[in-house]
Formats: structure tokens, sequence, C-alpha cells
């Protein structure tokens, strides 16, 4: 049975709805909740501030922390004036201003990119799909063949993905205005001291679980980041975006800290590729050989 009862995204329509669903889910101690904050003309972005600011309210009376889904300028700047903790993706329509880097400054955002993302829906649905060799050797076969869309009859297939296969040329257009605009943006995030947690978003179409970190690597350094920046943000940078008691003992390499640790055969200092050159892993104490885990 797939369907427990419980939800991963719940509407809400009003700031009560959010304090009491809010309250609801304390009770299962979550680490952070989640805002979709998704505007369009008939949706603007004030007409979702009460219900943000309700409910980052009252997750922060429960000691929760509150990620909010902003992929706008003046969406991403809402909910960080209305408390969030963590902006997830990056800021698409237009380039950020001072003003904005500022305030994510002053109030301690956390920033998760999630570049790889942007690209794949474009790419599955117009038959591009640019997985890396670390994807193919290590996602998941089954999810992968899933994701080639001229194995769908035509009469099952979405207007969005017809358009796409119909024009693919656009679709990697769009992917690349994307890029023009995210890239630069989170370049000027990291100069300026924003605290950026590398990430993924997988789970959505075209983005494997696991190995498309290194894709999202690849980006962030397209975008300008160095190898230890980028490094910084999949650990030290990953860890804060944890917290808790979690964070607080993961992602450096210290006293008082869990020996968790990637062990690579070769510097991803000289090069960010390098970090996939995995010899072991070790985890609570036991050491894993890549070949026994990554096939």
């Amino acid at each position: 049975k797939l369907d427990l009862g419980d939800p991963p995204i719940v509407k809400i329509d009003t700031p009560d709805q959010a304090r009491e669903f809010v309250r609801k889910l304390a009770e299962q101690k979550p680490d952070l909740v989640k805002i979709w904050y998704i505007v369009d003309k008939d949706h603007p972005v004030d007409s979702f501030r009460p219900i943000v600011r309700a409910t980052v309210e009252e997750s922060h009376a429960h000691k929760i922390r509150v990620a909010v889904h902003a992929t706008e300028l003046e969406t991403a700047r809402a909910a960080v004036e209305e408390g969030a903790d963590v902006l997830v993706h990056s800021v698409i329509d237009k380039p950020i201003d001072d003003a904005f880097v500022k305030l994510l400054k002053d109030r301690h955002v956390i920033l998760c990119p999630t570049l790889v993302v942007f690209e794949r829906y474009g790419r599955t649905f117009s038959h591009q799909l640019n997985l890396t060799p670390e994807e193919q050797k290590w996602g998941n076969p089954e999810v992968i063949a899933s994701l080639d869309v001229t194995k769908i009859p035509q009469d099952k297939l979405p207007q969005r993905v017809k358009d796409a296969l119909a024009d693919p040329k656009a679709a990697l257009d769009r992917i690349n205005k994307t890029y023009d605009v995210a890239l630069p943006n989170l370049k000027k995030l990291e100069d300026a001291g924003v605290t950026i947690a590398a990430g993924t978003d997988a789970g959505n179409i075209g983005t494997i679980h696991g190995p498309a970190l290194f894709r999202e690597f690849q980006l962030m350094k397209e975008a300008g980041l160095t190898q230890m920046q980028i490094l910084q943000c999949a650990t030290a940078n990953a860890a804060k975006l944890f917290g808790g008691e979690t964070g607080a003992h993961i992602g450096n390499i210290e006293n008082g800290y869990f020996a968790d640790l990637v062990i690579l055969n070769s510097n991803p200092l000289e090069d960010i590729a390098h970090a996939s050159d995995i010899d072991a892993v070790i985890k609570n104490g036991v050491v894993y050989p890549a070949d026994s885990i990554l096939h």
C-alpha cells in the first residue's frame, strides 16, 4: 500500500490552515518544513505571503526550520523577508541585486541551487538527456529506461512533451537561457559569502538519485566556483543545511565529528570531476570498497 494517508505535498489555503498543519506535523519531529512558493499572473507574490508568514512563524515556534521553493527573485526575497531559513533552487527569472545578496547574508540564509534539475526536464522531454557516465553506471537502470519518452504511445504524451519533441532546439534554448541567469547569480552569492549547499532535487524527472550530484558539481564549476568551494558546498555547508544533531557532527574532518568519509583515488582540488573517482566509503566504522557498492 503506497497511500499511507501522509501525502508529501499538502495544499494550504489560509494562514490558519498553515498553522494547524505545522502543529500536527511537529508531532513527527521533522527536520524541516518545505513551502512551495509557486506564483503566476493570477496568484502574485504578495497573495501568498500571509500563508508563508504563518507557516514560518508556527514552524519556528516549534523549533523547526523552513525551506522555501523559490525560483523568482521577488518570491525568494519575500520568502527570506518572512523568515525562511533555506532557499531551495536558484533564482532564474532575472539577475539578483545587491539588496537581495545582503538580505541573505544578514539573515544567514542557506541556498541550495539544484542547478542540474533545470536542464533535466527539458532534455528528457525533448529526448536529449545528457546523463553523465556516473549516472549511466550507477543510476537505477529501471528509472533510466523510463525516461525514454519515445517509448511512450503518442496518445499518452502530455502536450508539453509533444512540443519538446517537435522542437528540441527550442527546449535547449530555454535551458541555456535559464543557466544564463542562474549561473551568474550563484557566482555572485558565493563571492559575497552566502552559504551555498550542494544538492540536486533528485527524484524529479531526469535527475538521478546519487550520481546526479556529479553533474551538479560540473554546473557549479561552469558558474565559476573553485574546486575547493564546490567541495565545501557538498560537505561543511551541506551539514549546516541539515542542522541539528546530525549537522553538528558531519561535514568536517576533526575531533568530535563522525568518521564517515569518501576516499578518492584522485585529487578533487585539481579537478572536481575527480570527486567521482571513488576508492572506498567509510560509514559507521566500516570500510566499503567502491566496487562492492557502486555497480
